[in-house]
């Protein structure tokens, strides 16, 4: 929980998450947003569990027969 951390830990992990390339610093100082296929990849996640909760329970790559 970053409530709990000091800012220098949270730069510290903001900083680890940037050099794995999952988050992106901006162009303001001390400022990130998440990596652009980051945020692909969980608009279709998102899609796919409004697809299974809607539909017929299956998860969306399952195909029935």
């Amino acid at each position: 929980m970053a409530i709990a951390m000091t800012e220098q830990d949270v730069h510290g992990y903001l900083d680890a998450l940037a050099d794995a390339n999952l988050v992106q610093a901006t162009g303001t100082p001390g400022r990130f947003q998440f990596h652009d296929l980051i945020r692909i990849f969980a608009a279709k996640r998102w899609e796919a569990e409004k697809t299974r909760k809607s539909g017929h329970g299956c998860p969306p790559w399952c195909s029935i027969t």
